[in-house]
């Protein structure tokens, strides 16, 4: 055996015999992904976790508290995907026993060890596949949503007054419940400026004395 070389065990079964992987000490090529476009990788204390171009998360290693997510407490000595993700993953983030990742809608979802709390899902219990932290997705505005609060055409409205419903925050009275918020949100206009009605002539020559000024810095 080479020096400063060792093989451990990874959770051999009793009907199976017991898996020897070695350290590696240079760069090797995980064979499993040679043919996957990966977008990120994370490493956690004893797990790895990937996730490709499309979105798709491949995850190995120790297993014990579910922190692969692939829905069970078994070891995988190479990348396994995981199946059933609601939506494409854009980043994700190994902990010591756990993994959290984001969607491309922003939302979060965690799974693994969770015995103190560092999943965020309100207990200590252990999670084998990704589950969506509720505290940190508000949700997505959609079009009904927005069309629910839209004025009549042509109808002035003040830029105080400009707001479109955010689902799952304080306030909002169309996305389901009484939870939901009023962001500024520009109107539109005919000019595509975000202003329409008798506030049309002022914002543009607002707009006119903005670009003079801008005009002049850049000549002095």
């Amino acid at each position: 055996m080479p020096p400063h070389t060792h093989t451990r065990h990874l959770n051999p079964t009793p009907h199976s015999p017991r898996p020897l992987r070695s350290d590696r000490l240079v760069p090797t090529q995980v064979a499993a992904l040679a043919s996957v476009a990966v977008r990120c990788v994370a490493g956690g204390w004893r797990h790895s976790a990937a996730v490709t171009t499309d979105g798709a998360i491949y995850a190995w290693g120790w297993n014990k508290f579910g922190q692969l997510g692939l829905g069970d407490a078994l070891d995988r000595t190479a990348p396994a995907q995981l199946p059933g993700l609601p939506q494409p993953v854009r980043t994700l983030s190994c902990g010591w026993r756990h993994t959290v990742a984001i969607t491309e809608s922003a939302e979060v979802y965690s799974w693994g060890r969770g015995v103190s709390g560092q999943l965020g899902h309100g207990d200590e219990a252990d999670v084998h596949s990704p589950k969506r932290l509720e505290a940190l997705c508000a949700g997505t505005l959609t079009r009904g949503g927005i069309a629910a609060t839209a004025t009549t055409p042509g109808e002035y409205v003040a830029p105080a007054d400009r707001y479109a419903v955010v689902p799952g925050e304080p306030g909002c009275s169309s996305c389901g419940g009484a939870n939901g918020a009023a962001v500024p949100s520009a109107v539109p206009s005919a000019d595509g400026d975000g202003v329409g009605g008798e506030a049309a002539g002022q914002h543009a020559a607002k707009k006119q004395r903005l670009g003079a000024s801008a005009a002049g810095d850049a000549t002095s």
